[in-house]
């Protein structure tokens, strides 16, 4: 098939949503031939990585907004402005390219959010919308841990959700024309599945590549072994992310083994707050702050960590736990979004969300006990790798591929019909 895909982020050797638009592109082209809206600041990564490992059926067209509206994306603030702009200007493009290239189908990959709808659904050709988070919810029990500004985040956030479930015609009618929807999470699918019923496919939407597993992850499937007991937690420093859950379930730990450090990998608004949390508590010398890393060095880190302590509220999809489960260590997580989905009983301990005090004692306890048993961690850590074929980015593909060809039958049936 001739395929037209929007993603606005796209990068290669990357996480999250530039890693979901890179690879499902390009798992995409390994089967059809691929033309991929993108932004002009992805073009140099793009091309070096195209230069290294070419791909003649991969196809880049590189769309931004004239300069002067840049001050949109300043900053996260202005950041969905921005891009709900550079959709029209996008669509725009495609219209365009539809006169010269008869394409079989759409596809609208990122941002893979429900709340941000995309115009190629105008576009008189099947489309495919996903995969899509975005419905992922933080209980209003911990709700109280939030600064007032989080608090009013969430709020806002709660509005927007609503507005687009129920209110919005761009939304809904995005969900309308789609010929089929990819869901990412339970939470996502069960709204989308009352809004928009019998289109809702299920898909993990991020991953790692086999070649990834191989090349960069083998040699650290050996962890050091120290007396030293390193708990781990790499992310960005914002409040739905939990990190001062982890800190304070770590406080425990550190009591009760004293050769326990912690090691934060990231940086974010919320960072000055949490070290601050450490020196109150009276851990400042075993948590340790690594600041922003390479990728690489991310991954020295999980070499010598024993366990991945991921306390997040909410998300949707996260690469971190995939790259712990290549390397072989447990994940300690809450049992919600999509950690909570990846995450086994066989593969690591998940929390079950009651309030804010239950979350960090339980966290703390999985902590404990994983700490004093290096059989179970290793035991956990070799079932999270053999689980990770699950969610190889090739096995995506070919569920991908298996879609684009649904989406196509459907609507030459639809025509038939007609």
């Amino acid at each position: 098939m001739k395929v037209l895909v929007s993603a606005y982020a796209c990068e290669p050797n990357k996480g999250s949503e530039p890693g979901i638009g890179w690879n499902l592109a390009k798992q995409a082209a390994l089967f059809h031939e691929v033309w991929v809206l993108t932004r002009r600041n992805n073009r140099e990564v793009i091309e070096e990585e195209m230069r290294l490992n070419p791909c003649t059926s991969l196809h880049f067209i590189y769309i931004d907004l004239p300069g002067w509206f840049c001050f949109w994306k300043r900053g996260a603030k202005g950041l969905h402005i921005y891009y709900c702009l550079w959709q029209v200007a996008a669509y725009r493009h495609a219209k365009r390219l539809l006169r010269e290239i008869d394409f079989d189908l759409a596809h609208h990959l990122t941002f893979g959010n429900v709340w941000l709808p995309t115009l190629l659904w105008k576009l008189p050709i099947p489309f495919i919308w996903g995969p899509l988070g975005g419905y992922e919810t933080i209980p209003l029990t911990f709700w109280r841990m939030f600064k007032l500004k989080w608090k009013l985040f969430e709020f806002i956030r709660c509005l927007i959700r609503f507005w687009a479930r129920y209110l919005d015609p761009l939304t809904m009618r995005t969900g309308e024309k789609a010929s089929i929807i990819i869901s990412r999470t339970f939470e996502t699918e069960l709204a989308l599945l009352k809004a928009f019923p019998g289109k809702i496919r299920s898909m993990p939407g991020n991953g790692l590549n086999r070649y990834e597993i191989e090349d960069k992850f083998l040699s650290y499937c050996n962890p050091i072994d120290t007396p030293i007991l390193n708990v781990l937690m790499v992310g960005r420093m914002i409040h739905w992310k939990g990190f001062d859950m982890g800190i304070q379930a770590f406080k425990r730990l550190a009591t009760a083994n004293t050769a326990a450090k912690l090691h934060i990998v990231g940086s974010g608004p919320e960072e000055k707050h949490l070290r601050s949390l450490c020196s109150s508590i009276g851990i400042g010398e075993k948590v340790i702050f690594h600041g922003q890393t390479s990728h690489q060095e991310a991954l020295g880190h999980f070499e010598k960590a024993d366990i991945l302590l991921h306390p997040s509220l909410k998300d949707s999809a996260c690469s971190v736990i995939f790259e712990a489960m290549a390397v072989g260590i447990p994940v300690v997580c809450l049992n919600c979004g999509g950690p909570g989905e990846v995450v086994t009983e066989a593969s690591g301990i998940k929390i079950t969300l009651k309030n804010p005090r239950q979350a960090v004692e339980d966290l703390a306890a999985a902590l404990i006990h994983l700490g004093n048993d290096k059989a179970l961690r290793q035991a956990l850590g070799a079932e999270g790798r053999r689980r990770l074929e699950e969610f190889l980015w090739e096995q995506q593909g070919y569920a991908q591929r298996e879609l684009y060809i649904e989406a196509v039958s459907a609507e030459a049936f639809k025509h038939r019909q007609n």
